[in-house]
C-alpha cells in the first residue's frame, strides 16, 4: 500500500530566501529588487554602499517593502553577492564591523 505523507512548506518567501542566503553567506542583509537590476549588480559586487547610495543608484528597482517588512539597509554595508531569477533579484549585503 502506498503511503502519502502530508507536504508542508514555508509560506513566507522572505523567510525561505533569508534562511538560504544566511546558510551560504553567514549573517547578511538581503534586499529584494526587480530582476533587471542584475545587469548593474555584476559590476557592483564588493562595493560598500550607504543607504542613500542604494536609493540613488537603484531607485525604484528596489521594492519599498518585502513581505510587509523594511527592504533597505540601515547603515553602510558591502554588497557581497546577488542572486536572480526571472522575476526578482536578491542583493546580499554584509554590514561593516
Amino acid at each position: 500500500m502506498l503511503m502519502h505523507e502530508e507536504l508542508t512548506f514555508e509560506g513566507s518567501g522572505r523567510l525561505s530566501v533569508e534562511t538560504r542566503m544566511k546558510m551560504i553567506h553567514g549573517e547578511v542583509i538581503i534586499l529584494k529588487a526587480k530582476s533587471s537590476i542584475k545587469v548593474t549588480l555584476t559590476m557592483m559586487v564588493g562595493q560598500v554602499l550607504t543607504p542613500d547610495q542604494v536609493s540613488v543608484l537603484f531607485g525604484s528597482m528596489i521594492y519599498d517593502d518585502w513581505g510587509g517588512e523594511v527592504n533597505q539597509i540601515q547603515e553602510p554595508s558591502q554588497l557581497v553577492a546577488f542572486e536572480s531569477n526571472k522575476a526578482s533579484c536578491y542583493l546580499i549585503f554584509k554590514q561593516l564591523s
